[in-house]
């Protein structure tokens, strides 16, 4: 019946409610439909249950004070913070911390060193909880000088999560106060609590901070100084840009990794030459990052520049370029990738003949059944046959589709018709099957089994008899 209370009950129910709190076995769920109803009534019932309980009623009653944040309770709990029993010490020092009240740092704040090993462990969690509610209720010097000493007192690796957690607390306490502390955290041999205090700095907004950051940036390790980059570029503040230029040209790979992005982000076009001059580069890591970058701008400034370059950069760039190409869809620009096609470079040639699945239209497939019947190579015949599937695919009327595969089929030499016959069962039509089965009866093995695999892939229903007869008189 007062489970049921705890889903419906009000005020009304606070009264029949009241008594059941000193009976040992009703006290818990008296005191969760009071806690559901939690009307200022309701709280004055459990603290005045307070002063007669004892046992598990007392550490039911102190634990949703505690849940309630009920002021009054303060005083009349503080002695259980120091009782020999764990359980009504720990509730305790929870209900206090989740309270908030000034009168209790002295309580939470001490742990005894008898103390189990869980509470010295939960420990600094219930001083954060402490801070964090002295900080809601107006206390926010008390707050931060409680955050400031965590952070100070907790170094150890495994206890990371300590300071990082104070720090921000410390951020939402006092604001543009806490400045000065996520300056001195960059010092700490902690790089998750520099890299919180990182992702905090945007809290403390304006061209004085910023400058800041920038002096401390000078002084700073190169990780450190890719840290602060990086930040910067996340902040907004245009007042940075001309650093992030400057070490857009670092001789440290990390500080110019991360300016790259930075630079991107808050220069937007102004930074475009900068970026794309960074491309005469061989290092593959840093292509990565200015490939990944250089997509951020429009096509139109995009795509003119970067193929007046392509002759100018290491082939690892080239690669890019030629990516980059495809990826935008510089169509009018398919005969350099044509011409490209024919490189000695191994990355350069698979990165321009898998871009073609991009670029070539139907005009185009005379042109990629040449390259399909005069290449050796496996991986260049799969891409070719990409791109032929690809154009194929444009022509609008299906039964016209394959056509130009179906004539070069007829005239091609047999060790090159299972390259023709692949990209079929991808494109369809009705004469492109025909052709199919037909290849199925060639006394040529290899092509047999191959025209047979593409009967397997067709992309409709239509191949399923012929297969059913090659099944049904193939002697095993």
């Amino acid at each position: 019946m007062i489970r049921q209370l705890q889903r419906t009950g009000k005020k009304e129910s606070i009264k029949p409610l009241k008594r059941y709190l000193a009976n040992k076995r009703l006290c818990e769920p008296a005191t969760q439909a009071l806690l559901a109803i939690g009307t200022p009534e309701a709280e004055k019932v459990l603290l005045k249950a307070l002063k007669r309980a004892t046992g598990a009623n007392r550490v039911t009653l102190i634990k949703a004070l505690g849940e309630l944040q009920n002021k009054e309770a303060t005083k009349k709990i503080l002695p259980f913070a120091t009782d020999t029993n764990d359980e009504l010490r720990q509730v305790t020092l929870f209900a206090l911390a989740n309270i908030g009240d000034p009168l209790a740092e002295k309580a939470v704040s001490t742990v005894s060193l008898e103390a189990p090993s869980y509470e010295r462990i939960s420990a600094p969690s219930v001083y954060l909880l402490y801070a964090q509610r002295l900080s809601e209720s107006g206390h926010k010097m008390q707050s931060a000088n409680i955050c400031r000493n965590l952070i100070a007192s907790y170094t150890a690796p495994q206890e990371n999560h300590i300071p990082c957690t104070a720090l921000s607390l410390l951020v939402d306490a006092v604001g543009k106060n806490a400045f000065e502390d996520l300056l001195q955290a960059m010092d700490s041999l902690n790089p998750e609590l520099r890299a919180r205090a990182l992702e905090l700095a945007d809290r403390i907004p304006g061209e004085e901070a910023t400058a800041r950051w920038i002096e401390l940036m000078t002084e700073a390790s190169p990780d450190v100084q890719a840290q602060i980059i990086g930040m910067l570029g996340r902040r907004g503040d245009v007042t940075a840009l001309p650093v992030l230029r400057e070490k857009l040209k670092s001789h440290r790979k990390v500080i110019k990794l991360a300016s790259v992005p930075a630079a991107a982000s808050l220069g937007g076009e102004e930074v475009f030459f900068d970026i794309l001059s960074l491309l005469r580069t061989d290092q593959k890591d840093e292509i990565v990052v200015i490939k990944q970058a250089l997509m951020g701008f429009s096509s139109r400034l995009l795509i003119p520049e970067s193929v007046k370059i392509l002759d100018k950069v290491p082939p690892p760039s080239l690669v890019a370029l030629m990516e980059i190409l495809s990826e935008r869809r510089a169509k009018e620009h398919v005969d350099t990738f044509f011409a490209k096609a024919e490189s000695e470079n191994e990355d350069i040639r698979q990165a321009v003949l898998s871009g073609l699945a991009n670029l070539t239209g139907p005009q185009d497939i005379p042109r990629l059944i040449k390259m399909l019947v005069e290449t050796d190579s496996n991986q260049d015949i799969r891409l070719i046959q990409n791109a032929l599937v690809a154009c194929a695919n444009q022509i609008e009327d299906k039964d016209e589709r394959a056509d130009l595969l179906l004539e070069a089929l007829q005239t091609a030499d047999e060790e090159k018709q299972p390259d023709l016959l692949r990209p079929l069962s991808r494109i369809g039509s009705q004469n492109a099957l025909q052709a199919v089965i037909a290849k199925t009866k060639s006394e040529n093995p290899q092509i047999q089994a191959v025209a047979i695999s593409v009967l397997a892939d067709w992309p409709d229903f239509e191949a399923a008899e012929e297969l059913s007869r090659i099944w049904r008189n193939t002697e095993i």
